[in-house]
């Protein structure tokens, strides 16, 4: 089944008001997942492996591994192009050194 999110369209909003949505992002692993957190308009978007850091969308730098190299780019770019929201407050990625301990309000 076809959804609004995602490079593929693929997604599963956790409790039905799309407060949580896992978004399908495959390229550095078939199963990846990133997760958008919604709340007042605003979202949060936790980029999980789909990139190594803030740079990795930024410049379009892949990771060193991928299992495919076409979906690994099509989820950067998804998550290059939700970055440049107005309301998305910001986008983590699992392994970005540059990240301190915060608190996000939305």
């Amino acid at each position: 089944m076809s959804t609004k999110y995602g490079p593929q369209h693929r997604s599963f909003d956790l409790f039905d008001d799309d407060s949580v949505v896992f978004v399908h992002n495959p390229g550095h692993s078939d199963g990846l997942a990133a997760a958008i957190i919604k709340n007042n308009g605003k979202i949060v978007l936790l980029a999980s492996d789909v990139g190594y850091a803030k740079k990795s969308w930024e410049q379009m730098i892949l990771q060193g591994v991928l299992v495919n190299k076409k979906h690994a780019i099509e989820s950067l770019n998804w998550v290059k192009n939700l970055s440049k929201y107005p309301n998305c407050l910001e986008v983590l990625a699992n392994h970005d050194a540059d990240i301190k301990p915060h608190t996000i309000e939305l």
